[in-house]
């Protein structure tokens, strides 16, 4: 995950979503509201194990941003179970995995 943005500011993120055939990353660019103040980021630690099981889903990471009203520390394993938050949040960024048998 990287900002792209010009001397004005960050406009947006670049999101590595897949990796094709040819080892080239696939990326995804998501615009952020202009008035963007702050943030706050969660993720797991790296080489963290997390034990997952068929139909389960996971958020791998979330990035909220502050356009004005402030941002509360948000924490990947309990934002699952906050899902007024999740589509109430003015900017939200959630990275989501569901695990299936094969």
């Amino acid at each position: 995950m990287d900002g792209f943005g010009t001397n004005e500011g960050v406009q947006g993120l670049n999101i590595q979503i897949g990796i094709d055939e040819q080892a080239d990353s696939a990326l995804a660019f998501f615009e952020l509201p202009s008035q963007v103040i702050g943030y706050s980021f969660a993720a797991y630690e790296d080489k963290e194990i997390i034990k997952v099981h068929a139909g389960e889903e996971h958020i791998l990471a979330a990035m909220e941003f502050d356009v004005g009203d402030g941002v509360e520390s948000i924490d990947c394993a309990s934002l699952l179970d906050e899902s007024e938050r999740i589509t109430s949040d003015s900017c939200l960024l959630i990275v989501r995995a569901t695990f299936t048998e094969n």
